[in-house]
């Protein structure tokens, strides 16, 4: 399956909609929507922005990241990292920190 027939499983699973459901938001029949992933072909534009707006998803989140799973991990931990408060980042530091020590690594400092 390629990246963009995964992201819309993934979003059309995290909505809770039917394959039936979302066929019928967007405007296709449930065949077309098969057939993209039997014959791995994919909707055009104006399909896939039917399909954001079905899945309340903006268009540029739709193809952030696609192609690039370690990259949005990062991106997920960065995002996570500054949303710390400056005590939750010297707590996690600690652990960071400890943790290199328990495998004998130097600490980063």
């Amino acid at each position: 399956m390629n990246d963009i027939l995964a992201r819309i499983e993934e979003l059309r699973a995290a909505r809770g909609l039917s394959k039936l459901a979302l066929a019928s938001k967007i405007g296709v029949t449930p065949t077309t929507l098969s057939n993209w992933s039997r014959t791995d072909s994919i909707p055009s534009l104006s399909v896939i922005e039917r399909i954001c707006e079905a899945t309340d998803t903006d268009f540029e989140t739709f193809f952030c990241g696609l192609g690039n799973s370690e990259r949005n991990a990062q991106n997920e931990f960065i995002d996570g990292w500054r949303m710390l408060s400056p005590a939750e980042r010297v707590a996690v530091e600690r652990v960071v920190d400890a943790f290199w020590q328990s495998k004998g690594e130097v600490s980063r400092d």
